[in-house]
């Protein structure tokens, strides 16, 4: 069985991806979102208010980020104290929204950046790796890529804080980066993928939808609020 890949990180790699389009002539009710959220009605006055088109061109939406947009990928960017703001105001915006990112909303920039500073010190010290996607030179995604030190588990990683800009979300924009995650995490060499997944939210579905299973679960194990208890759900996707 194959081992991952050692040796230096090689910053800045970069590829684009389009989403599949979602239909602009019926509309969709709301999604379970990559990181957890359930995205609010897109739904008024019986038109789609993502993807309705005027003239053939389709409108932006929300902070102007237009849904069928292309995003890049960046395999471990430069981490530097830019990126850092970044991945904070992102990972604040996504948990704001209900996003199941390790933490409940409201949040706050000096409750995630302490939080943020030790996943990339992880990066920096190689035991973790970064996939970073990008709108308009705007950080709008990441997942990271945690290896095991474990000598009988390097064979597999864990996927953690997977979260997308809430604006896009429901574009299939989600989808594609997880499966940017999963080709780098091949790439790596890596043989099989953990992740896991806050019970209640919906989100083990849309995880499914690109191969991965639910293997087990721990119930009860998330404490989001004084009497609200939720299970870890452990999901498993094999890459060879």
């Amino acid at each position: 069985m194959r081992g991952p890949r050692r040796g230096p990180r090689t910053p800045g790699r970069a590829r684009t991806a389009t989403p599949r389009q979602p239909c602009p002539r019926r509309p969709r009710p709301p999604r379970a979102a990559v990181s957890g959220r359930v995205a609010p009605a897109l739904v008024k006055g019986g038109q789609c208010r993502v993807c309705h088109i005027d003239g053939g061109v389709r409108r932006a939406v929300g902070n102007g980020y237009d849904p069928g947009m292309a995003l890049t990928y960046v395999r471990d960017p430069e981490l530097t104290p830019a990126l850092q703001d970044e991945l904070v105001r992102l990972w604040v915006d996504v948990t704001n929204a209900g996003g199941a990112v390790g933490f409940v909303p409201p949040v706050a920039d000096g409750d995630i950046r302490p939080v943020a500073g030790g996943q990339l010190d992880a990066v920096r010290g190689g035991g973790t790796r970064l996939l970073a996607a990008y709108a308009d030179g705007r950080l709008v995604g990441t997942v990271f890529i945690a290896s095991n030190r474990h000598r009988l588990m390097t064979h597999w990683a864990t996927l953690v804080t997977v979260m997308i800009e809430p604006t896009l979300q429901g574009g299939g924009h989600g989808k594609a980066m997880l499966r940017e995650a999963i080709d780098m995490a091949r790439d790596l060499g890596f043989a099989s993928l953990r992740l896991g997944v806050r019970g209640g939210t919906g989100v083990d579905a849309f995880y499914a939808t690109v191969g991965f299973k639910e293997v087990g679960r721990v119930p009860e194990s998330i404490r989001v609020a004084e009497g609200d208890y939720r299970d870890d759900i452990c999901m498993w996707l094999r890459l060879d």
